[in-house]
């Protein structure tokens, strides 16, 4: 017997045997499709870029104290 739970947070599966010496497999194919994929590796990018700045420039100023 296959049970399955499918919602939007979780994908779950439990396999019920009782059957003795049986070698059981399950192989689950998942499709993301996230929306505007482009646009959000950007707004990432951009994140990283200006979080290293904010680091570089910190660690600069803690650098050149008397």
């Amino acid at each position: 017997q296959i049970e399955h739970d499918l919602s939007d947070r979780l994908i779950a599966s439990v396999v019920l045997n009782t059957a003795s010496g049986r070698t059981i497999r399950q192989d689950t194919d998942v499709t993301l499709v996230i929306p505007q994929l482009a646009s959000l590796q950007k707004q990432m990018a951009v994140a990283r870029t200006a979080a290293s700045l904010t680091s570089a420039a910190g660690f600069a100023l803690r650098g050149s104290g008397p």
